[in-house]
C-alpha cells in the first residue's frame, strides 16, 4: 500500500494545463513520502475524472491533494507509534 500502485488498465494521461498550476504547487513532503507517489495518485485522479472545463480542474486538484492527506493521515499511527492513551 505504500508504494506505487498498478492498474490493469493503462490510464489516459491528463495534464495539468499551464493556467492551474499556480493552484496546484508541488506538495510539502513528510520524511519517508515520496514526490513519485504523490505524482501518481494525482495523475491516476486527474486520468479518472478527465477534467475539461476550469471548475472541473479546481475540483480534481481538491480531490488530488485531500487524497494525499487523507494517505498521510491514515498513515500517522504506523509512523508515530501507537498514540491511544494508557490505562488509568
Amino acid at each position: 500500500m505504500n508504494g506505487l500502485f498498478q492498474t490493469a488498465r493503462e490510464l489516459t494521461v491528463t495534464a495539468l494545463p499551464v493556467e492551474f498550476e499556480a493552484l496546484a504547487p508541488p506538495p510539502l513532503l513528510n520524511p519517508g513520502e515520496h514526490l513519485e507517489h504523490c505524482q501518481a495518485l494525482r495523475q491516476a485522479i486527474f486520468a479518472d475524472l478527465a477534467p475539461r472545463s476550469a471548475i472541473e480542474w479546481l475540483l480534481a486538484i481538491d480531490v488530488a491533494e485531500l487524497s494525499w492527506e487523507i494517505r498521510r493521515y491514515r498513515l500517522l499511527p504506523q509512523a508515530s507509534g501507537d498514540l491511544s492513551p494508557k490505562g488509568d
